[in-house]
C-alpha cells in the first residue's frame, strides 16, 4: 500500500473531505474509490463533484455522485447516467439534450443554465418545459436567446423558482 494513502487514512473525516475538494472528480475516484469503505462513504457524500465534458472526465464510477454537470462539448452519455445532478449548465445544446430535460431523468434539478451560441430551432419545446412546472425543485433558470412564451396560462405556479433570467 502506498505510504501516502496509509497516512491519509489517519486524518479526520472533515480534513479528508476538505482535501478531496482539490481533486478533479476522475482523479479522486481513480485514486481513492474502492480503497476502503470509509473512503467510499466519504466520496459518495461529497456535494461539490463537477463533471465537465470539455475536460475529458471519463470515470463512469463517479457519474451517480456528480452534482454539477457542465456540458460544453458533445457528450457520449445520456443524462440519466447523472442521476443526482442539481446544477446543469449547457453551453453545448442539442435536440437530444433538450429532449432529456425532464423530471424522470433529472428529478433533483435546482439550477439550469442554457447559454448557447446560435438560436436553436427547438426553443419553443424548451419554453414549454420551463414554463410548465415540470421541474418542482428548480430554483434558478437562465436561458440565453429565448423569449418568454406568448401565453403563460399553463404556468400556474413554480413555488421553488426564485430567479428566472431570459433574454
Amino acid at each position: 500500500m502506498n505510504n501516502n494513502i496509509f497516512i491519509f487514512e489517519f486524518l479526520p473525516n472533515e480534513l479528508i473531505i476538505e482535501l478531496f475538494k482539490y481533486f478533479k472528480c476522475e482523479d479522486l475516484f481513480r485514486t481513492f474509490y474502492n480503497l476502503n469503505l470509509r473512503f467510499n462513504y466519504l466520496i459518495q457524500s461529497l456535494i461539490h463533484l463537477i463533471y465537465s465534458t470539455d475536460k475529458n472526465n471519463n470515470h463512469s464510477l463517479s457519474y451517480p455522485y456528480i452534482r454539477t454537470l457542465i456540458i460544453n462539448s458533445p457528450i457520449k452519455n445520456e443524462l440519466n447516467c447523472f442521476s443526482n445532478v442539481r446544477r446543469l449548465i449547457l453551453d453545448y445544446v442539442t435536440d437530444d439534450l433538450i429532449k432529456q430535460l425532464n423530471t424522470d431523468i433529472l428529478p433533483n434539478l435546482e439550477y439550469l443554465s442554457i447559454n448557447h451560441k446560435v438560436h436553436p430551432l427547438y426553443m419553443s419545446d424548451l419554453r414549454t418545459k420551463i414554463f410548465s412546472n415540470i421541474f418542482p425543485n428548480l430554483k434558478y433558470c437562465y436561458i440565453s436567446r429565448i423569449k418568454s412564451p406568448n401565453i403563460l396560462e399553463q404556468w400556474t405556479q413554480t413555488l421553488s423558482l426564485k430567479f428566472l433570467k431570459i433574454n
